[in-house]
């Protein structure tokens, strides 16, 4: 491909930062603007992250199934902010920053600067809509930029003779990626699959020695220090124990079925957009100009195995599909090269459509992804409560009770982390101080006993309103207030608030928190 100038300047670097920490302030529930995090993940991320600051070990005494690398993030940022996520909130903002600079150079390759920079804010709404970035602090979040940068490489050097250190950074990026979520190997596992049948066949050994050696390199890189940090704390067993068997075995709709990608759309209509996406994105990888078929071909069978490790078992959070969203840089790249090959010259760099792109792009963005009406601007909004009457989150009522006491201990029982551990600057007592979603029985069981122990001064649990369907849930709870919350707690406050992930996943939850009594 023909080399061409496409450097940014300092203004735009600078604009681009700005912009990064602007657009993140208010899609991502991480920054300062929301009062509360209401993302579950997140707070239990941070929580265990406290918890490794405290000498306890991921896994082993709080229990959680993802990634290791990714409790040592959220101990960093509790080390910057025990109570808030500001360090992650910054984390993302640069991130973004890196996103937009790297879909630049992409859409560089195809078409004039002019026109790939308000192309490349597109990549905001495409990638960071309500149903795939949701609250923000998704691990795939994280790795956007690796993926986009490989994908930058592949285009850039067609002739598929990479430097060493090409690969060996990428090879530290999948190792990054494997420790934060395995199930990201796919896209890397097709180009290197794709490269690697390319050089055997094109007889290139030393190309393919270079290929596997530097990257399994950089991969080892970053799983040394991991496993021999874990093993220092004894814990290295089942850490891998829990994040490799128990996914597998326990984590919900994790058998693969090929039948989902007919079924999946008919029930999910996330899932109908996506697979529409992908036919969208595969066909502007064929069409897009400038890139030879062996490479075309190695970028849709990466795009392939992602959908399908994503669609065929099922996954019913929609951020699973994030790294699909990331191919999409071909449609703009397409769109792009439509315009600049359709229009006049005189046109393409036409200051009105640049605008217009600009300002397409930016109310793409606040139409993709609504979580700014939760933040403080809003403050009536029903994450704090339904009957829009209380201007204060939840969580802060709940900790200014249990801050009253001396004994600040605390249960979630059959419910995720609400953010109210992160509010109180307290750490659980217990290994499974959450219920997540993995179909564990022991995990249910530890928290009965728990709970029957009477150890902790707080419960924090939660039922549906009688509006909204889910007769069992409100069965169990009727049944553990009579056996056990009835007979030694009282109730001391409730909460029913609404559930907010997308405009397509949304309910109303009510809690209860209950105080022992002494």
């Amino acid at each position: 491909m023909k080399q061409q100038k496409r450097r940014l300047h300092w203004p735009t670097i600078i604009g681009t930062l700005l912009l990064s920490f602007l657009v993140m302030l208010f899609l991502s529930t991480s920054s300062p603007l929301y009062a509360v995090n209401p993302s579950p993940d997140a707070n239990i991320m941070m929580t265990v992250g406290k918890g490794f600051l405290h000498g306890l070990m991921p896994y082993q005494n709080l229990f959680d199934n993802r990634g290791p690398l990714i409790y040592l993030l959220y101990s960093l940022a509790a080390l910057v902010s025990y109570h808030s996520f500001i360090l992650i909130y910054i984390l993302e903002s640069l991130l973004l920053f890196f996103d937009l600079t790297i879909s630049y150079f992409i859409l560089r390759l195809f078409m004039r600067r002019r026109l790939a920079y308000p192309l490349a804010l597109f990549i905001i709404p495409l990638m960071f809509n309500e149903y795939f970035f949701q609250h923000g602090d998704t691990p795939e979040s994280i790795v956007i930029p690796f993926l986009l940068l490989m994908i930058y490489q592949l285009i850039k050097h067609q002739d598929l003779h990479f430097s060493w250190w090409t690969l060996l950074f990428q090879g530290i990026f999948v190792g990054i990626a494997f420790w934060i979520k395995y199930t990201f190997l796919f896209p890397w596992f097709g180009i290197g699959l794709g490269l690697s049948i390319i050089y055997l066949f094109q007889k290139r050994f030393r190309d393919l020695f270079k290929l596997v050696g530097w990257g399994l390199l950089g991969f080892v890189l970053v799983t040394a220090p991991t496993l021999m940090l874990y093993h220092a704390h004894h814990s290295l067993a089942v850490m891998l124990k829990v994040y490799f068997w128990f996914n597998v075995k326990y984590y919900q709709h994790s058998n693969f079925d090929l039948t989902q990608l007919i079924k999946l759309p008919q029930t999910d209509i996330v899932a109908l957009w996506v697979e529409i996406m992908i036919v969208v994105t595969l066909a502007s990888i064929m069409l897009v100009p400038r890139i030879k078929w062996s490479v075309k071909v190695i970028l849709m069978v990466s795009l392939i195995l992602e959908a399908l490790s994503i669609i065929t078992v099922k996954v019913t959070a929609t951020y699973y599909y994030t790294l699909i969203s990331v191919f999409g840089i071909f449609i703009l790249a397409l769109v792009g090269f439509i315009l600049q090959t359709g229009l006049p010259k005189l046109a393409v760099e036409n200051p009105f459509l640049i605008c217009l792109l600009v300002v397409i792009s930016l109310w793409g963005i606040v139409a993709t992804n609504q979580n700014y009406r939760y933040s403080s601007f809003f403050p009536h909004n029903e994450i704090y409560s339904v009957s829009h009457r209380e201007t204060e989150p939840y969580q802060t009522r709940f900790a200014r009770i249990i801050n009253r006491s001396n004994d600040r201990s605390l249960l979630a029982y059959r419910t995720i982390d609400v953010s109210l551990y992160t509010v109180l600057g307290t750490l659980p007592n217990n290994k499974y101080f959450v219920q997540n979603n993995l179909t564990y029985p022991p995990m249910k069981k530890s928290q009965a006993k728990q709970l029957k122990s009477l150890k902790n001064k707080f419960v924090l649990t939660i039922s549906l309103p009688p509006d909204q369907p889910g007769i069992a849930t409100r069965r169990s709870l009727k049944k553990l207030q009579n056996k056990t919350l009835k007979r030694h707690y009282h109730l001391v406050d409730t909460a029913t608030v609404l559930k907010y992930t997308s405009s397509v996943q949304q309910y109303r939850l009510k809690y209860y928190l209950y105080e022992r009594n002494d």
